[in-house]
């Protein structure tokens, strides 16, 4: 384990070191989101916001949520940390759920499940996985899956999920979020940049880039040991 740690490490440095030479992203991608910015009323991005929205409002009301103000602000300061300019757009839910989890909606939107956080052996572990999904919603990589998929029968699955479940509180909203992930899931481009891009930010932040490999290392243990049981 120790070995597969040290090769994560060196494969994070060595993409830490080309994003520093080579542009990001793929010809045609849109821009990175700007602070406080809001798509256009009449933009297919907008409908997606719509429907993230929706589903946002009922997270909103679910007694899964955690509201210790302490936590919550612990977790803000992270996410101040690592993107000083755009933490303000962010609404951070914490979900008690024992699984681990964090993820991103393109409106800003982010979940963080306990289990993440009860794994999590220190800050900087947890502000890695955060930057990682922070990535995502800077590089808008969910409107990029979304133009590829949306007139396809998956898509309108996803939105008829977002019809059938509504009003079902936090189980509907935990449903939709996972359709959307399973349905727009990311490409391994879109993942080794959130990998750069999350392990880049940490460091700005002064935290400890090998931390990074450390928590999915851990994960990793945990998932292989789940498996012999």
């Amino acid at each position: 384990m120790k070995r597969v740690k040290i090769i994560v490490v060196f494969l994070l440095l060595c993409a830490f070191c080309l994003s520093c030479a080579t542009p990001r992203g793929t010809p045609g991608a849109p821009d990175d989101i700007h602070p406080s910015q809001r798509p256009d009323i009449s933009s297919d991005e907008a409908g997606l916001w719509m429907y993230m929205d929706r589903i946002e409002s009922r997270l909103k009301t679910s007694g899964r949520l955690v509201t210790d103000p302490a936590l919550n602000t612990y977790l803000r300061q992270i996410v101040c940390n690592i993107d000083p300019v755009r933490c303000q757009d962010i609404r951070i839910y914490i979900v008690d759920t024992p699984h681990f989890n964090a993820s991103m909606a393109p409106n800003g939107c982010m979940q963080v499940w306990t289990g993440l956080m009860l794994r999590a052996e220190n800050e900087a572990q947890l502000a890695y996985v955060l930057g990682h999904e922070m990535a995502h919603y800077v590089r808008r990589h969910t409107l990029q899956q979304w133009r590829t998929v949306r007139n396809t029968s998956s898509a309108l699955a996803f939105f008829s999920l977002a019809t059938a479940a509504a009003g079902v509180g936090f189980v509907g909203s935990v449903a939709q979020l996972a359709a959307l992930g399973a349905i727009f899931a990311y490409s391994r481009d879109q993942e080794r940049e959130a990998d750069e891009i999350g392990f880049e930010t940490m460091a700005k932040a002064d935290y400890e880039p090998v931390q990074a490999s450390q928590i999915w290392g851990d994960l990793l243990a945990e998932d292989e040991a789940g498996g012999k049981s």
